[in-house]
């Protein structure tokens, strides 16, 4: 049984077409602490996304 590998991140959204969707402008404040602290919820939006796309 040939299992495909499993599709990036990138491809999924393309496929679902997020990928022509914005990204949401950040305040000054909050640019500081994205700066501060990296994108924490970049892991669980990745892992819902893959959820949500395989099911």
């Amino acid at each position: 049984m040939n299992k495909e590998p499993q599709k990036s991140i990138e491809e999924i959204k393309q496929e679902l077409g997020l990928d022509r969707i914005k990204p949401v402008e950040l305040s000054k404040d909050d640019q500081v602490v994205f700066d501060e602290e990296g994108n924490t919820f970049a892991d669980l939006y990745e892992e819902e996304l893959r959820r949500f796309y395989e099911s």
